[in-house]
């Protein structure tokens, strides 16, 4: 046991052990929150890898569905559309 001084007395020395109590149930509980928070950020980024890997797949669907090729199929078969000749054209000038 620590002996201090007789200016000090029980008083200083109870207010020390309890700081150093409090202290050290401090230190518990940051360490139990920093190991949820940190299991927390691990499920979050597991979440935006998911979701960035939906997004890219997205994004090669969306160049297929509008590729140049598919849209003029498209316009040809069921739009009925065509080209225009060069009879049919016309230029507008402002």
């Amino acid at each position: 046991m620590i002996s201090f001084p007789k200016d000090f007395g029980v008083g200083f020395a109870a207010v020390l052990y309890l700081s150093i109590f409090a202290t050290s149930i401090g230190l518990v509980a940051s360490s139990y929150d920093c190991r949820i928070k940190y299991s927390e950020l691990r499920n979050l980024e597991s979440a935006r890898w998911s979701l960035q890997e939906n997004h890219s797949r997205l994004l090669l669907e969306y160049s297929t569905w509008a590729s140049y090729d598919r849209v003029d199929k498209i316009a040809r078969q069921k739009l009925l559309m065509k080209s225009p000749t060069l009879e049919r054209m016309v230029l507008v000038f402002r």
